[in-house]
């Protein structure tokens, strides 16, 4: 699937695993299609939620973690997205 990252980063693409990542603060819904991610940051919350088009991922916080969350971080492994905690 295709994986959409919420960030501004120098490029606008990239590719790992077969997944292609995309790196954007500003996409359509349309853009997203079955079997996507859609990568998160700035809340704080550490939260994985599967929609019917895509999985909404948000790697939480390693310092200030909020809503109960763990200090975490996620890491995108062996064509998976992993969250490790501290």
């Amino acid at each position: 699937g295709t994986v959409l990252v919420e960030q501004q980063l120098g490029r606008d693409e990239v590719e790992r695993h077969g997944k292609r990542i995309f790196m954007c603060a500003v996409f359509g819904a349309d853009l997203l299609k079955r079997g996507d991610y859609l990568l998160c940051g700035h809340t704080h919350v550490a939260k994985r939620t599967e929609h019917e088009n895509f999985t909404y991922l948000n790697p939480g916080s390693v310092s200030i973690p909020k809503e109960g969350t763990k200090h975490g971080y996620m890491i995108f492994e062996n064509g998976e997205f992993v969250r490790k905690t501290l």
